[in-house]
């Protein structure tokens, strides 16, 4: 089947892009950048997406050594975004999420 699609057929109606795949059709759109009332262009390889990319703020690493006991290993702080844990041995660790993990 064709792509594209004519509105209001019976009247010569505009046509607008569209990308049949298996018999249904899906609207095809361009992405024009620009502040409201502003066109500032297509989007292009000559004129690409702006983007911002976000920054992370990078604490300093905390070791813990984990053993065959239980404990706590990142204490509670309010205004943490998230954390990594990596096992950087053979060994399997437990780690309990809102709470201490229990061995065993």
């Amino acid at each position: 089947m064709a792509d594209n699609t004519q509105l209001n057929p019976g009247a010569a109606g505009d046509v607008i892009a569209s990308d049949d795949i298996g018999g249904i059709k899906f609207p095809r759109g361009k992405i024009t950048i620009g502040n409201d009332n502003v066109n500032d262009g297509d989007v292009s390889a000559t004129n690409p997406l702006p983007v911002t990319q976000g920054t992370i703020s990078h604490a300093a690493p905390t070791f813990a050594t984990v053993g065959a006991t239980t404990g706590v290993v990142l204490a509670a702080n309010a205004s943490r975004k998230g954390a990594i844990f990596v096992n950087d041995s053979t060994a399997i660790i437990y780690l309990g999420i809102g709470a201490v993990a229990v061995l065993g």
